[in-house]
């Protein structure tokens, strides 16, 4: 569903909306920069957009899976999806956006509910938990 919004210095923008309720009470919501958008561009907009789904809707922010997707187009070579993970709140309001780049089954899995957000999470080769402290010595 086309979807209007004010953008930055408050232009005049749109995407594409896609909205998916899972199995489990999550929702997917699959954001498409539009080729004719005059304004600010999904990526940017992100934490905006996100936090005003997430209002609509109702939803705590657990309950949000948010998608980026980039059409083929002739200024791109090839079509993107990235999940978008934010990693904080302010107020009601998405902060610090993290990007993953997916596939499109990995989309068509999120959607289904047969995959989960942290099956995408790249992790590190040096992420380890934290070492317990000894007691007593």
């Amino acid at each position: 569903m086309r979807h209007n919004y004010k953008g930055f210095w408050n232009c005049d923008s749109c995407c594409d909306i896609e909205v998916h309720r899972r199995g489990d009470g999550k929702y997917v919501f699959v954001a498409t920069e539009l080729p004719d958008n005059p304004g600010t561009s999904v990526t940017n907009f992100a934490e905006h957009l996100a936090s005003a789904m997430r209002g609509q809707h109702g939803l705590k922010p657990a309950e949000v899976i948010w998608i980026e997707h980039y059409p083929e187009a002739k200024n791109r070579r090839k079509e993107d999806f990235d999940l978008v993970r934010f990693l904080g709140m302010e107020g009601d309001s998405f902060r610090t956006p993290v990007w993953t780049r997916i596939t499109e089954q990995a989309v068509d899995e999120l959607i289904a509910g047969v995959r989960n957000v942290e099956d995408l999470i790249p992790h590190r080769f040096n992420e380890r938990p934290a070492p317990q402290m000894e007691r007593g010595r």
